[in-house]
């Protein structure tokens, strides 16, 4: 049963200690995974997840206006983040296609799986592995600078959707699962989910 998160609108603020060492993760407290889970990434879920259940409501777009814009470019975000929380990136092959591979902690204040005392992801865990590889790419071209590189080999209206499902699942039996501990989301998308939540 999904529980719901903190209705509060302040902003969860995290400071957590440094780790001792380049590139090796501190183990988070039992206390400090709860908070963790409960409201930081239960914010995160919740962008990540509004625009899949907002498309369901064709009125809410407005002809595909702000809102429409703002919830996509948050779930962009979102989507990447989790790809990399979960300690992968992706890259392309000489064919062009895409895949997925290990990442490096690029700061020792990242935060990724191994700070819970679980396993990284492996790239094997993804059904579809070249799609989450080429949405992770076409959304981190697409939000985090500007460019002139087309990124064109991503179409949002085909790919994105399908590709959240799979990275959901993923999220669900690695971290979730693995704690044994359920979605947490903030109560407006709750409401629309219902409850418990369907894990694709």
């Amino acid at each position: 049963m999904m529980k719901l998160a903190s209705d509060s609108n302040t902003r969860p603020h995290w400071r957590f200690q440094r780790v001792v060492g380049r590139n090796m993760p501190r183990k988070f407290s039992d206390k400090e995974i709860s908070e963790f889970i409960d409201e930081h990434l239960a914010h995160r879920l919740t962008v990540l997840l509004c625009v899949a259940k907002r498309s369901e409501q064709s009125d809410f777009w407005q002809s595909r206006g702000d809102v429409y814009r703002a919830s996509l470019e948050g779930s962009f975000i979102m989507f990447r983040m989790f790809v990399e929380f979960l300690g992968l990136e992706s890259y392309r092959l000489d064919s062009g296609e895409h895949d997925l591979r290990r990442r490096s902690r690029k700061r020792n204040t990242d935060v990724m799986l191994d700070n819970f005392d679980l396993a990284l992801a492996e790239p094997s865990d993804f059904h579809s592995r070249d799609l989450v590889g080429k949405v992770h790419d076409g959304v981190s071209k697409a939000t985090a600078h500007l460019t002139y590189e087309a990124n064109d080999f991503f179409d949002p209206a085909s790919d994105y959707l399908l590709g959240l499902h799979e990275l959901v699942r993923v999220i669900y039996d690695r971290l979730y699962r693995a704690l044994g501990k359920d979605f947490e989301l903030h109560p407006d998308l709750k409401r629309l989910y219902g409850s418990p939540i369907q894990v694709p």
